[in-house]
């Protein structure tokens, strides 16, 4: 449909914006073709950062459907059993990351062999991972995505 008043240069302009989503949107459809073999995952992990604690806690309490399991004046930890989810809201108060404060998005497995079996996925698929010691445990961070 054409839009009376644009201007050659707004036109060309919305013509690139709409090929730029679809060429994303094509891009991400590829890239989950042939999707090799993935981690068999016992819980899902993710921290993000809120400027504020206590709204974004009353957000995610409605969204999620409970209280949160544990809070401090720090981060907030919601748990999800049926959802296999183990969800952190963390303080972005600039101050230095802790193991009480990373964030991050991961999964647990069942135990050592796991660990190793998704890492041997993980570098089937091409995928680069390191191993990090952390305080609580063994993490693992995907740190090239293709």
């Amino acid at each position: 449909m054409a839009t009376p008043g644009l201007t050659q240069e707004q036109r060309l302009e919305r013509f690139s914006v709409a090929r730029d989503q679809i060429r994303q949107r094509l891009a991400v459809l590829d890239a989950l073709r042939d999707l090799p073999e993935g981690p068999a995952a016992a819980e899902f992990h993710a921290s993000v950062r809120v400027r504020d604690l206590a709204r974004s806690t009353r957000f995610y309490a409605w969204l999620l459907g409970i209280q949160p399991r544990e809070w401090t004046h720090r981060f907030a930890t919601f748990i999800r059993s049926d959802l296999r989810l183990n969800f952190v809201l963390l303080v972005s108060d600039g101050k230095e990351l802790h193991q009480d404060t990373l964030y991050h998005l991961g999964i647990a497995v069942p135990d050592k062999s796991a660990v190793v079996a998704a890492y041997h996925l993980s570098r089937a698929a091409g995928w680069h991972v390191e191993n990090r010691r952390a305080p609580r445990g063994l993490v693992r961070h995907c740190t090239n995505y293709g």
